[in-house]
C-alpha cells in the first residue's frame, strides 16, 4: 500500500504535475494544499465512495479499553466498536435492572421467595 508521507523524496515541496485528463477542481485542490502527485495518487488508492464496501475489514484491540475495533481497509473508516469487557448500557451489556433473571443471586433469592426456601448454601443452627 501507498502512504501519504511523501517517502522518497523526489517530489518533495513540489505542486502536482497531474496527468492532462486531470479535471481542473482536482489539480486546484492539490495546487492549494501543496499535494504532490504521490499524494493524490495515495489518495485515490484509499477513497470508497459513501454506500461502497471496503475489500478488508481489521479486528483491532482496543488494549486496555475492553473493546475491539472494525475498521475497513483501504478507507480505515471506523465501522464498529465492540464492547468486550467493557458495560455499555445502549448494548444491553452488564447493565440492567435489579431483578435480571441472568443474575445466579438474583435467581437465589427469586427461589426463595418463591419458595421459601433457598437453593443456596444456608446456615443451620442448632438449639
Amino acid at each position: 500500500m501507498t502512504g501519504c508521507n511523501n517517502e522518497g523524496g523526489e517530489n518533495e515541496g513540489k505542486p502536482a504535475q497531474l496527468a492532462a485528463g486531470t479535471p481542473d477542481s482536482v489539480k486546484k485542490i492539490a495546487e492549494e494544499r501543496g499535494l504532490s502527485e504521490k499524494d493524490v495518487e495515495a489518495a485515490l488508492k484509499t477513497y470508497i465512495p459513501s454506500g461502497k464496501f471496503d475489500d478488508y475489514v481489521l479486528f483491532a484491540s482496543g488494549g486496555h479499553s475492553g473493546q475491539v475495533f472494525v475498521i475497513g481497509v483501504p478507507s480505515m473508516r471506523l465501522l464498529k466498536t465492540i464492547a468486550v469487557f467493557t458495560p455499555e448500557p445502549w448494548q444491553g451489556w452488564a447493565t440492567g435492572s435489579a431483578g435480571d433473571p441472568r443474575d445466579p443471586d438474583e435467581r437465589r433469592h427469586a427461589d426463595r421467595r418463591r419458595t421459601g426456601r433457598s437453593t443456596g448454601p444456608t446456615r443451620t443452627t442448632r438449639l
